[in-house]
């Protein structure tokens, strides 16, 4: 699960990972994905420009929200280990791949990393205080019956 914008709402919310509720356009079954090679232990996701929702296993983690990646920028997609954050630059009205916040921490001079095969996903948060939190975590494993 991560945290997410509900536009409709106006406020935050949490929603479980789209490739962990992904249901088949063809056949209307619901399908849940993951990744079991090391080499590519990461599922990501991102929505094509007609809304169509790809989930796929890859070397590096990326970042988006389900809102940024199908309501935003369908059809982007961060594809370079740099710069993993599918963002959306309100100045410019653009989609924009961003450095990870915990891969230049303290002015760009820390990043961090998970080498524990048990907590091998970096999440970051601001705490109460708007400091940068960067923790390792473990993978997410859907449950097969929906």
């Amino acid at each position: 699960p991560f945290l997410d914008w509900d536009p409709e709402r106006e406020t935050c919310t949490c929603r479980a990972h789209p490739c962990h509720r992904d249901t088949s356009p063809d056949t209307n079954e619901m399908q849940v994905h993951s990744c079991s090679e090391e080499e590519f232990q990461f599922l990501t996701f991102s929505y094509e420009k007609d809304g169509k929702l790809i989930c796929e296993c890859q070397r590096f983690e990326h970042f988006a929200s389900v809102w940024v990646s199908r309501d935003l920028c369908p059809g982007h997609r961060c594809d370079q280990p740099e710069f993993p954050l599918l963002d959306w630059d309100e100045e410019s009205q653009s989609c924009m791949c961003r450095v990870h916040p915990c891969h230049a921490d303290e002015s760009g001079t820390v990043k961090h990393t998970c080498d524990q095969p048990d907590h091998p996903h970096l999440r970051y948060r601001f705490d109460s205080d708007g400091q940068l939190v960067c923790e390792c975590v473990k993978t997410h494993v859907a449950k097969q019956e929906l």
